[in-house]
């Protein structure tokens, strides 16, 4: 009898570890999906330890390639670019964002407006080859990153949902390039949809990580569990433990747009 229930333990231990492995790979597969389409944004890249960072989505408009981002980052005077995975004789390529254009208004719940708004900047496919001849492109076996799924699918309050971006570690001189940890979060629930401003605001699933392990995640798209892209990341929410988010699919006219 004795030997039974140990046994039992056992059975029950392995089965507990079994299924945390198993919600540990699931979770590092939906951290990696989400890396691989959510592009790192760098202002002033030359002036660390004072260079600002985002996170962005690209979309492949025929030839060319159109950057969605949270429009809070373009402050007046600052130089943005892109980091491509694309390696450089002197790094990683980086390719400037011109063309930055603003959407968005927002009219919130009290009659009050707020800028809560997405950029988008065009990448042509002629400045990015002008870049990687600048740059002296060593090594075209990496791609720019592209998300080509859905952007009209609701956020939906029985689903759970997720981001993964790029936080800034260190710079790295050598290669022009941020050092970059990960920064996600996994499980996240819709607490609210206005329909009219496309305006979501998620329910964290753990405590806050503070503001300093958000940075740089701004922009990053929001996904369901299949890593289709329902919002793109603001912000904090307004509450505790809560995240703002904007639905792409509000701007539709502008995402349809084709070369």
């Amino acid at each position: 009898m004795v030997n039974e229930n140990a046994d039992n333990e056992e059975t029950t231990g392995q089965r507990a570890s079994a299924l945390a492995a198993a919600e540990k790979a699931a979770a590092k597969a939906f951290v990696d999906q989400m890396l691989a389409v959510t592009v790192p944004l760098i202002a002033d890249v030359h002036n660390f330890p004072t260079c600002a960072r985002g996170s962005g989505v690209l979309l492949q408009r025929g030839r060319d390639y159109l950057l969605l981002t949270a429009g809070h980052l373009f402050k007046p005077g600052r130089l943005w670019s892109l980091e491509t995975p694309i390696k450089a004789k002197d790094g990683c390529l980086h390719v400037g964002l011109h063309d930055l254009q603003l959407f968005a208004q927002i009219d919130l719940a009290d009659g009050s407006s707020e800028p809560i708004d997405i950029a988008t900047a065009w990448i042509r496919v002629d400045d990015l080859r002008a870049a990687c001849q600048h740059q002296q492109v060593i090594s075209t076996d990496s791609e720019l990153c592209v998300y080509d799924g859905p952007l009209d699918v609701p956020a939906d309050a029985d689903e759970i949902y997720g981001f993964a971006s790029y936080s800034r570690a260190a710079f790295d001189p050598r290669d022009r390039a941020l050092l970059r940890e990960s920064a996600y979060e996994l499980g996240m629930r819709l607490r609210s949809r206005d329909p009219s401003s496309g305006l979501l605001i998620f329910d964290l699933a753990r405590e806050h990580m503070g503001d300093a392990y958000y940075e740089g995640a701004s922009g990053s798209p929001i996904a369901d569990s299949t890593g289709r892209i329902v919002g793109l990341l603001l912000g904090a929410g307004g509450e505790p433990n809560t995240l703002r988010a904007l639905e792409p699919a509000r701007f539709g006219s502008i995402l349809d747009l084709a070369v």
